[in-house]
């Protein structure tokens, strides 16, 4: 009986990875991120940039590896800003380098997750709730496929704003 309490217990916490692109910060599941480490070779990201969901599209196809930055409000920035030095690739699209403000494991925590209010949902929305972290900054709470997707679905209009 003590070890399936435990167990239940256990299984409420998570391992999550924060990820930060200026002031917007997204808590995804450990599991499906594949990597994370600091941007080696700033020529080579911008060499092999990824500047518009096209491109982002094609090279998820191919598959050929590219550099995406992320700016606040999802969109694909034409430059890797000089703050982004940490990047990610998530199990989903390997060859897709992400680049962040900021990366932080965030090991064994259970993640009190707040639901968005129905009324502010779209139905394409990457995000399912925000929670509050540690140091009383919110982050939303989202899974890797989701985000991808509305990558990819955001139209050019909204990225030239």
């Amino acid at each position: 009986m003590n070890n399936q309490l435990n167990k239940q217990t256990n299984d409420q916490f998570q391992d999550y990875v924060l990820l930060r692109a200026d002031s917007l910060r997204l808590m995804v599941l450990r599991s499906q991120v594949l990597s994370i480490a600091h941007i080696q070779d700033r020529r080579q990201a911008d060499n092999l940039l990824i500047t518009d969901q096209d491109d982002l599209r094609d090279r998820i196809d191919i598959p050929s590896q590219g550099f995406v930055s992320l700016s606040q409000t999802l969109d694909i920035m034409p430059q890797i800003p000089k703050n982004r030095f940490v990047q990610t690739t998530w199990k989903l699209v390997p060859h897709i380098v992400w680049c962040w403000s900021e990366v932080r494991l965030m090991n064994h925590i259970d993640l009190q997750e707040t639901p968005i209010a129905l009324c502010l949902k779209t139905s394409h929305m990457p995000v399912s709730g925000i929670t509050m972290l540690s140091d009383e900054q919110h982050a939303f709470t989202c899974h890797t496929d989701a985000l991808l997707a509305y990558v990819l679905a955001k139209t050019t209009e909204e990225g030239k704003s």
